[in-house]
């Protein structure tokens, strides 16, 4: 599964621009749940879980873009500002939070 959704110049992630071009992710997601990942390969179903959970990453920074700083613990913009309790799902930080 390719996609061609481009989401860096020079290695930096532009979420604002993945924003306004939100579709395109959202479409991308959206074909991960008819992906045939049964039927691939080791390699590739590594590349295809990490490029599902990356996916997912980017959903979640940017309905929360720009990210509000909530706590001293965390850098101002870290993904660690926003709520462990997102879009009705439980995020559980390795740490615990």
């Amino acid at each position: 599964m390719k996609s061609s959704i481009s989401t860096s110049r020079d290695g930096e992630v532009y979420y604002r621009a993945l924003k306004i071009e939100r579709a395109k992710l959202d479409g991308y997601v959206g074909s991960l749940a008819t992906a045939a990942e049964n039927r691939m390969g080791r390699e590739e179903r590594i590349a295809f879980w990490m490029n599902a959970y990356n996916a997912l990453v980017l959903q979640t920074v940017i309905d929360h873009y720009p990210i509000a700083k909530r706590s001293n613990d965390y850098p101002a913009k870290s993904i660690r500002q926003i709520p462990a309790r997102s879009s009705g799902c439980r995020i559980a930080w390795p740490d615990g939070t």
